[in-house]
């Protein structure tokens, strides 16, 4: 294999934790598992910080490489890793990522391996990820979101000049799963330890678009996705949309942390082409309105489609934001039109023109025109 920089991303445990622990300290380990530092008694916070350190020294001074990686699953998979590409003085040179979860339990585990590394001059970083824990699903979905937008935020940046490595070996098995699809997408290797205890199981990244992936699945629930920048949906509103992209709460769906973030990063690629379908269906475009942004730059289609967001919003929500400005026209100077809102203030500030209609009992807001605005 390639002597490239590595960037290594390991799940975290309570491996080195609970590893040959007593019977007694893993009932309380597991009783608490879930617990913030804050959610602690104080003598009970004092039992595990006393676990832990009788774990941190036992770790800092154990120098026979086999038994410091029966101590830490997560330190089985870094050392043979490395092991397998060359020797573990290589690590020194890679930046290395820690995922924990938002425990205390967590915390303590992966500080503990975090001061190994350091002790080695190898750069370990801890990333406790917030609402990551099992205490609940809500929970755990709201931290699952938030380690996608890391990912998001930070691998991408490595992977011209490095080999990004998810070290899956340690960590909770509901964790892992959701690692692994995001490692198919930010990983160029996953390592799992073989059943044997020490050997390297390999799972190669597969020639899989991300950009593409997200941006079809965003562009074929579109106004879905729209509506749920402002609302939530219920669960069976939202189906076909990747469950990474969504944060579930009591049947509602509404965009997560990465899927706000992917929406961000998408929405002007298909904003900008053209006059999108409106998000609600009481909002009706008028030939002319569709004619009208044909021809515009497709920074203004942009800004027109945003506006249509807006406006879906207000007619949804009764939140009339300042940039859209909804109000009715003085006199009667464009009719068919009632009504008017801001499309943009640059240059030659434009507005859109439209009027109420009623439509078998259903209330719908017919968009005539877009043109200069009237004073």
């Amino acid at each position: 294999m390639s002597k490239k920089l590595k960037v290594t991303v390991s799940t975290c445990g309570t491996s080195l934790l609970t590893n040959k622990a007593t019977l007694e300290e893993r009932d309380f380990l597991r009783e608490n598992a879930n617990k913030k530092e804050e959610d602690y008694s104080p003598s009970d916070a004092t039992r595990l910080k006393e676990l832990a350190e009788k774990k941190r020294q036992m770790l800092l001074e154990e120098k026979d490489e086999a038994k410091i990686r029966r101590l830490s699953a997560e330190l089985n998979g870094f050392i043979g890793c490395y092991r397998r590409d060359g020797d573990l003085s290589d690590a020194r040179r890679d930046d290395h990522y820690l995922i924990c979860t938002d425990t205390f339990q967590g915390h303590l585990a992966a500080e503990i391996i975090e001061e190994w590394g350091r002790s080695r001059d190898i750069n370990m970083n801890v990333l406790p990820i917030e609402d990551l824990n099992a205490h609940s699903m809500d929970s755990f979905q709201l931290g699952i979101a938030n380690l996608a937008k890391w990912c998001s935020e930070t691998l991408p940046g490595y992977r011209n000049s490095h080999h990004v490595l998810f070290n899956m070996v340690g960590g909770f098995k509901s964790l892992q799963g959701y690692m692994q699809t995001l490692g198919m997408f930010y990983a160029d290797e996953i390592i799992y330890i073989f059943e044997s205890g020490e050997e390297i199981l390999s799972i190669p990244r597969l020639p899989m678009d991300l950009d593409q992936s997200v941006k079809s699945s965003i562009e074929q629930n579109l106004s879905i996705v729209r509506r749920l920048q402002w609302i939530s949906l219920s669960v069976k509103d939202c189906p076909k949309l990747p469950e990474v992209m969504l944060t579930v709460m009591d049947d509602e769906c509404t965009l997560s942390v990465w899927g706000e973030l992917m929406l961000d990063k998408f929405k002007d690629d298909l904003y900008r082409v053209k006059l999108l379908p409106p998000p609600l269906d009481c909002i009706r475009y008028s030939e002319a309105t569709e004619s009208a942004v044909v021809d515009m730059a497709h920074d203004k289609k942009i800004l027109v489609n945003r506006r249509i967001d807006d406006l879906a919003r207000y007619l949804e929500l009764d939140h009339n934001i300042a940039r859209l400005d909804f109000k009715p026209l003085k006199g009667d100077p464009k009719p068919p039109s009632t009504h008017e809102f801001d499309l943009w203030s640059i240059e030659d500030a434009w507005r859109g023109f439209c009027h109420y209609e009623d439509e078998g009992g259903k209330r719908i807001l017919v968009i005539d025109s877009m043109g200069k605005g009237l004073h």
